[in-house]
């Protein structure tokens, strides 16, 4: 059968980089691997494939019982021959759709596409799912704030931004975060809730975007 539906363009995603195309089919991912195993359907579709583009695959899909296993593909254009592989960092985790839901398989683990940065002059850029952002040395007085501006090509203004303090050099104890989010960026705030003493180093900043 082969495969089932192929998009690049979705809504909230035009202009932005990367975009997350999705393929759905019944090949295995070997196959899938293959040179230009997506420039026919990219021809007879017109949808047009980026070498910036992350593509949301479920291959091996059975429509019977609308299964099959998920898994991030980066792509790479060579004289126009279109190859997929899988983005390093990931592994496939097989999925089972129920009313057009995808529940992860029992036992199966899934692994979010993480990145790093270091803020510099009040601004960061990490373009991945989930990341680690270590800020500046911070000297924020006892019920004062600082934010930093983190541009994220997964964040929409509906997005869901999980931050979460995850240590740094600062020793006050009492560091609130939180984030805001935006079309690709977000606003980090974090608050000094001592009663007396400032913040006294850096502070790493974990954050998923869902």
């Amino acid at each position: 059968m082969g495969i089932v539906s192929f998009v690049t363009d979705l809504p909230g995603q035009i202009g932005l980089t990367p975009r997350r195309p999705k393929l759905v089919t019944t090949d295995a991912l070997n196959v899938v691997e293959g040179a230009g195993y997506l420039n026919n359907a990219s021809k007879q579709t017109g949808q047009n494939l980026l070498p910036t583009d992350i593509i949301d695959c479920v291959y091996s899909y059975t429509p019977a019982t609308n299964s099959g296993t998920d898994i991030e593909l980066t792509v790479a254009i060579t004289n126009g021959t279109i190859t997929l592989s899988p983005l390093i960092g990931t592994l496939p985790v097989t999925v089972v759709q129920t009313n057009q839901v995808n529940q992860m398989a029992a036992g199966a683990d899934l692994a979010l596409d993480k990145g790093t940065g270091t803020v510099a002059a009040g601004a960061v850029t990490v373009n991945h799912q989930a990341g680690v952002i270590t800020t500046t040395s911070l000297t924020t007085a006892a019920g004062a704030t600082a934010t930093f501006t983190l541009t994220n090509s997964f964040i929409t203004a509906s997005s869901v931004i999980t931050p979460s303090i995850m240590g740094g050099t600062n020793t006050t104890p009492g560091v609130d975060v939180s984030a805001t989010a935006g079309a690709g960026t977000s606003t980090v705030t974090l608050t000094n809730t001592a009663a007396t003493a400032a913040l006294n180093g850096t502070v790493i900043v974990g954050f998923v975007v869902s």
